[in-house]
């Protein structure tokens, strides 16, 4: 068992503001410390926010804001990262010692936890963000109104990584021990003009709006290497072997312009009109293919202000219509792919000598342009009972088109073909959110929930029906499961000899394949891969669903936050469902519900305990090892007091606040036991994750 760490967490914020009819100011500081769960996992972070809000004439103002934050994570390692660490744990059988009495560890392979944990080695990542803006804003004449707005971000970070040399007993050391640093920055600056005209005639409202920006991006990184230092706890770079030295260094950036406008028109605040266009263009794409334009319409109607609803149904407190329709362009493809690029650290063979070259290892694509997502909505507002319940309903239908897709080439091409505007995807669905609010006696009470389906579905893929490798396939979701179906397991000798032939060696106790169709369209005795696989779900989810419920009663106050997601597929990574897999370890409940001779059950939870390797037919992906990984979550709860004015007062305190919040305190899924269904799980042999935490918070807000 790896040896865990407090998981303590302690956050102090600090908030000031004050200022006069012509300047306000708020700045607020804060600190945070988590210690993980995992023994030298911990993470520092020191932030500040300065807001700065000036009126230097009555028709003038300048406000500036900067804002930073440095922080720290510190893990331990071994030849691979903590997250991997756990997953090696979770591989590592009780069988093999962690540290014994001499100092000695136990080890599997070259796999070793606990002496990697005892050991030098780290990760140490360090980065350090700065954010300022500044605007200002000069009122012309009434309602005509001129901004400029400009900004600057600013982020650099160093990542070290040492893997000591470790001595796991006299027969295995690991090594030799190496260093990597990696260090870079990248700065964004952004420039922004606009004019806003607002006009009131009669009962006539007009806001127009026109506007030009500007976005430029740059990143610089280089990293070093070096193995073979003297010892475990000299670890600069200049002190490892001269023989084993690397370097590598990098830069990339864009430009983003964009031309804007919107109008919006009112009439008696009951029929509201939108439009907007923007004209982008990107350095990302060749001259004749750059630039793009993406309008957007929405309409409202406010029922609850005619007349026939107003003077007769008297309970309606809003009623509106909404319907919109929008296109939005995506330019973060990468950097210039219509370029032939010539690849450094390609190198060759001269004379006997090695030389270092260069050549172009992607074939350029010269019509790549905008990905692009059309949105329809149609929506309702409603609220009644003056206004203590309220609905939102949402139906949205969302098209995104010319995604951009690296088709798959034979390799005899000689090189990797960029990716080109393929790819359709729709996204149609509906929102629904609910808002109650009462007060019964002393007692305020709410609820607010809230529930989405989407219906996800690939429409287009180039020329191609599936992608199986990317999990792609036409008329289906996006993370498609793609496998067999699984018809239970094996019985006896008997049972395989009369059964569909197997893409397996099967044996007694082993998952049957089911024969599902063949060459002509039906089954024909034999199980497969072309003719007998098939989607077995999707990863992602047809349901969400959320919401709150809070209470408050002379000064207590009393809320909780739950989730929920359904209709979501998963395969475990390999070491949590698979017993024995890689010389890995076997958990309580495959033991419990194995197959046996004794009692060879087609319906057993698991399979006859056998050593499974990463080629062993019967842990294929199929619908044996697939879960449903629906779950209902308490997200937090949170119990509070406000000390009564009377008593603060006395102690020049605006308001005094005690509270105690709880995060991650229960969750109900019929997924794997002992597994969190929202983790994202790899299907490597690492398989790695961190566990879900609850957190128990207790606090104070004091203010002054």
């Amino acid at each position: 068992m790896l040896e865990s760490g407090s998981g303590f967490q302690t956050e102090h914020n600090l908030n000031i503001s004050g200022g006069s009819s012509r300047s306000l100011y708020f700045l607020s500081l804060g600190y945070l410390r988590q210690n993980g769960l995992v023994a030298k996992n911990n993470y520092d972070r020191y932030n500040f926010v300065l807001n700065l809000d000036n009126k230097l004439a009555d028709n003038l103002t300048l406000r500036a804001s900067i804002s930073g934050k440095t922080q720290k994570t510190e893990e331990p390692r071994g030849e691979i990262d903590m997250s991997g660490m756990i997953g090696y744990a979770v591989r590592e059988g009780p069988i093999y010692a962690g540290r014994k009495s001499d100092g000695t560890y136990g080890y599997q392979d070259n796999y070793c936890p606990e002496g990697w944990l005892d050991s030098e080695s780290f990760r140490k990542d360090k980065s350090n963000n700065f954010l300022g803006s500044i605007d200002l804003i000069w009122e012309v004449i009434k309602g005509l109104t001129l901004t400029g707005k400009a900004g600057y971000n600013y982020n650099n970070y160093t990542y070290d990584n040492f893997i000591a040399k470790v001595i796991f007993d006299q027969y295995k050391t690991v090594g030799p021990n190496s260093l990597d640093v990696n260090s870079g920055d990248n700065k964004m600056v952004t420039l922004q003009f606009l004019t806003q005209y607002n006009k009131q005639v009669g009962d006539h409202s007009f806001n127009i709006l026109g506007g030009f920006s500007q976005e430029e991006y740059r990143e610089d990184w280089h990293s070093g290497s070096r193995k073979d230092f003297p010892n475990n706890l000299l670890y600069e770079l200049n002190a490892g072997s001269k023989s084993s030295m690397a370097s590598y260094g990098s830069a990339t950036e864009w430009g983003l312009r964009s031309f804007f406008g919107r109008i919006n028109y009112s009439y008696k605040d009951r029929y509201l009109f939108e439009a907007n266009t923007r004209y982008d263009g990107t350095s990302r794409f060749p001259a004749d293919r750059r630039w793009g334009t993406f309008p957007s319409f929405s309409a409202g109607w406010r029922l609850s202000e005619e007349a026939f609803i107003k003077d007769n149904i008297h309970w309606i407190d809003n009623l509106k219509l909404r319907v919109s329709w929008g296109k939005l362009g995506n330019q973060n493809i990468g950097n210039y792919p219509y370029q032939s690029v010539f690849n450094l650290g390609q190198n060759y063979s001269l004379g006997g000598t090695l030389h270092s070259g260069a050549k172009v290892t992607t074939l350029a694509n010269k019509n790549i342009s905008w990905e692009t997502t059309k949105v329809t909505n149609i929506g309702l507002d409603f609220s009644i009972l003056k206004n203590r319940l309220s609905l939102v309903v949402d139906y949205f239908d969302k098209t995104t088109s010319d995604i951009l897709y690296g088709i798959s080439v034979s390799s005899v091409l000689g090189l990797t073909p960029s990716a080109v505007n393929a790819g359709e995807v729709k996204n149609r669905g509906f929102e629904v959110n609910l808002d109650y609010r009462t007060k019964i006696g002393s007692v305020n009470v709410g609820i607010v929930p809230n529930i989405s389906y989407i219906k996800n579905e690939v429409s287009k893929l180039a020329n191609l029906e599936q992608d199986i490798a990317k999990g792609l396939f036409v008329s289906h979701p996006l993370n498609s499961i793609y496998g067999y179906v699984a018809d239970g397991l094996f019985v006896d000798n008997n049972d395989i000899s009369s059964y569909a032939k197997q893409p397996y060696g099967a044996e007694p106790g082993f998952i049957r394949y089911k024969d599902i169709s063949g060459p002509d369209g039906v089954p024909d005795g034999v199980v497969d891969p072309t003719y007998d696989r098939k989607i077995l779900g999707s990863s992602f989810p047809k349901v969400t669903y959320g919401g709150a419920l809070y209470a408050d009663y002379k000064g207590f106050d009393f809320s909780v936050i739950f989730q929920g997601v359904s209709g979501l597929k998963k395969r475990m990574g390999s070491y949590q469902a698979y017993a024995f897999y890689n010389g890995g370890q076997i958990q309580k409940w495959q033991a419990d519900n194995r197959w046996t001779k004794e009692n060879p059950n087609p319906n057993a939870e698991y399979l006859k305990l056998t050593n499974l390797t990463m080629s062993s037919g019967t842990i294929q992906t199929s619908s044996f090892w697939i879960r449903d990984a629906s779950f209902f979550r308490i997200k937090n709860v949170q119990v509070g007091y406000t000390i009564p004015n009377s008593i603060t007062e006395k102690m020049k305190i605006n308001r005094l606040k005690v509270f105690f919040s709880g995060d991650n305190l229960l969750t109900f899924s019929d997924y794997y036991k002992g597994w969190d269904p929202e983790m994202g799980q790899a299907t490597g042999d690492q398989s790695p994750f961190y566990p879900l935490t609850k957190v128990y918070t207790f606090g104070l807000n004091v203010s002054f």
